[in-house]
């Protein structure tokens, strides 16, 4: 499996995961229709991972246009048996009843396909890859390779506790990705310039999150050169995880 087919099979299970992740819970007192509305979900997000996990195992199938959530379990079932091929039977069945014949679920099997979803799709991450579900995060589709690496560089930084680290690994992660971003506009990282700010409202970025993740990060110069602002921003008492990590979410919004 070559290094670019990787990253986007990478990619895809970053989707999912977002899209899975991103669902609230239910209880079994929910109405029909959002138990309905989760089991979507729950099935798109699943055909998402388990396609790329599939590939990743080198499965080929005959029409790809053709190709549906049973084949690619089936698939991984084959070569791993994990167990996971009754309930995403049970998943795909509620959801053709509702979406092609408008047949509501049974609410008290399916408050919480969405739970159960995510396990038995972390369970086979780790049986295919090697790794848990939540370890593939949006950071995957990052395109640049530079830029994807300084990015994670700077979430194990922040793991590890070390926030002034971490802010420079980003400033640069953020540098280089505005580099390689057809921006079409020169954008100083570390410099909250209102100008540049609207500019990018033109590329869908928000103004104020961008102005405000400026004012964490420090300036990134030629030869990526670090310079912090003591007398602004770049004191010890900014330095703490929770700015780190709105910077984290922030930088990811805006280069995606």
């Amino acid at each position: 499996m070559s290094a670019s087919t990787s990253q986007q099979i990478l990619s895809r299970i970053a989707i999912g995961n977002y899209l899975i992740s991103s669902a609230g819970s239910l209880t079994p007192n929910a109405d029909p229709l959002s138990v309905a509305q989760a089991i979507l979900l729950a099935h798109d997000a699943s055909e998402l991972v388990l396609a790329a996990l599939a590939s990743s195992m080198g499965a080929t199938f005959k029409d790809k246009h053709k190709t549906f959530l049973m084949d690619y379990v089936n698939s991984i079932e084959e070569k791993k048996h994990l167990g996971i091929k009754l309930f995403f039977n049970e998943l795909n069945e509620a959801r053709v009843a509702f979406k092609h014949f408008g047949i509501p679920p049974n609410v008290l099997h399916f408050y919480d396909c969405v739970v159960k979803a995510r396990n038995h799709l972390d369970e086979a991450c780790r049986a295919c890859l090697g790794q848990s579900l939540e370890e593939v995060g949006l950071e995957a589709l990052i395109e640049d390779d530079v830029a994807r690496e300084l990015y994670s560089q700077s979430m194990v930084l922040n793991q590890q506790g070390k926030f002034k680290e971490c802010l420079e690994s980003l400033g640069l992660a953020f540098r280089r990705a505005l580099n390689v971003t057809p921006f079409a506009y020169v954008v100083s990282v570390g410099e909250p310039e209102t100008e540049a700010a609207l500019h990018l409202l033109g590329s869908g970025v928000d103004p104020s999150m961008f102005m405000s993740v400026q004012e964490f990060l420090p300036s990134v110069g030629l030869g990526d050169a670090i310079k912090w602002s003591l007398r602004e921003r770049g004191y010890p008492g900014n330095w703490t995880r929770e700015n780190v990590e709105y910077c984290l979410a922030a930088v990811l919004k805006i280069i995606l």
